[in-house]
């Protein structure tokens, strides 16, 4: 529960701490300038010595106070502080090394590791569906969390992750890891299986984990040498090539939805013509790129969607289509 938190621990600890200094200082050095002035006023006034020495003796041990408050609540501020990094560096290498562990389970045979690996093989893929079984290298996996729904990986990314799907809680991957504890970077997932468009969310994290890696897709150059996605489901595999990448806005309020407004993650089955000429129209619109990569309907597409922080509740949007 601490690791979920600790973003908003530090910034919690830092405010106290600046707020702290400032507080502090700021009493100090009114202290000060109150025991200058009461100086001045009273040698001016020529209160007695001793009424003198017991409001300076008050001031001065005002200040060994405040002193002495600091000299206790700074360390405990660094500690806390320090505290909180640590628990935030240590949760994010105990959820790294469980992702490294996961992806040792499937075969590397099975992985393609390079563009031209990926061409080499469309020209070889046979285009007859094997009978729909659970192929082996995620039945270990599957027996582990019948939640897992399929692999997804990108050639030269850390993405390299298990996708999940629960369908009585759609969302409960959304900050869980592949055993269903707690998680800040969660696991990948899918709200709705579809034969049209799957949808896989991800986290954008700031220390470029999961679905971070997507934002170098905003520069075409990126994307000409990174244009394949491998997604295998549980029972076939497949090979997706980059057509579209935009900028979307999620509204999570529907008084404030726009009219006009176009819901991309609202589309997942997009079993017209209709539907899927939309939903391709619609997200041109706001690519970064014309990719010259033609969608028409009927092929299969796979939508990665991540945060994309340009502007308030913005989603960078990456679509491919099936082409083995």
């Amino acid at each position: 529960i601490m690791s979920n938190y600790c973003s908003f621990c530090n910034t919690i600890i830092l405010f106290f701490s600046v707020f702290s200094l400032f507080f502090i200082g700021k009493i100090w050095y009114s202290l000060s300038y109150y025991g200058r002035v009461c100086n001045r006023q009273l040698s001016i006034t020529k209160i007695s010595t001793q009424l003198r020495r017991i409001i300076m003796k008050i001031t001065e041990k005002t200040r060994r106070f405040i002193r002495s408050i600091a000299l206790i609540v700074l360390p405990i501020t660094l500690i806390l502080s320090l505290s909180s990094v640590i628990l935030k560096v240590y949760t994010q290498y105990t959820e790294d090394k469980l992702f490294k562990e996961l992806s040792k389970n499937i075969s590397v045979a099975e992985k393609v590791h390079d563009e031209h690996s990926i061409d080499s093989s469309l020209s070889s893929t046979n285009s007859e569906n094997a009978t729909p079984a659970i192929l082996s290298e995620y039945s270990e996996l599957h027996n582990e969390n019948p939640d897992l729904y399929g692999w997804l990986q990108i050639n030269d990314t850390v993405i390299d992750y298990p996708v999940m799907y629960s369908p009585y809680d759609p969302q409960l991957y959304l900050y869980k890891n592949f055993y269903k504890e707690d998680s800040k970077s969660g696991t990948p997932f899918i709200l709705t299986p579809s034969s049209t468009n799957t949808i896989i969310y991800g986290h954008n994290m700031k220390n470029a984990s999961m679905f971070s890696s997507l934002l170098k897709y905003k520069d075409i150059e990126f994307w000409k040498t990174h244009r394949y996605i491998i997604f295998n489901t549980l029972t076939s595999k497949g090979i997706y090539e980059i057509s579209i990448v935009a900028n979307e806005i999620v509204y999570y309020d529907e008084a404030k939805i726009p009219d006009g407004a176009y819901l991309f993650y609202k589309h997942s089955n997009l079993d017209s013509k209709g539907d899927f000429d939309e939903y391709v129209n619609e997200l041109k619109k706001n690519s970064y790129f014309d990719s010259n990569i033609s969608l028409e309907y009927g092929d299969e597409l796979l939508t990665l969607v991540t945060c994309d922080y340009v502007q308030e509740n913005s989603r960078l949007v990456v679509v491919a289509k099936k082409i083995n």
